[in-house]
């Protein structure tokens, strides 16, 4: 079983550890989750900003972690529609 319960079923070898964030938006997308998708991306970027920052900025926090709520409310709200 796939840790990622969204991926599960999907005709692929998973090895998630190794999937970059390209990969994952795009496997996200394929399944039908484009706002998913989109907040994930958006995460990343957030993070790769705060990285950037030397993990100086609370802009780049703030953006990470408000992102970061959307990703998990958009997954529930998936979650309870399986």
């Amino acid at each position: 079983m796939c840790p990622v319960p969204l991926l599960d079923g999907l005709d692929v070898q998973l090895t998630i550890n190794g999937w970059n964030r390209t990969r994952v938006v795009r496997e996200i997308n394929d399944l039908g989750h484009e706002a998913l998708a989109v907040h994930y991306a958006h995460y990343y970027n957030s993070g790769w900003d705060l990285f950037l920052s030397d993990l100086k900025s609370t802009v780049a926090y703030r953006h990470l972690l408000c992102h970061g709520c959307h990703v998990l409310t958009e997954a529930l709200r998936i979650l309870r529609t399986l």
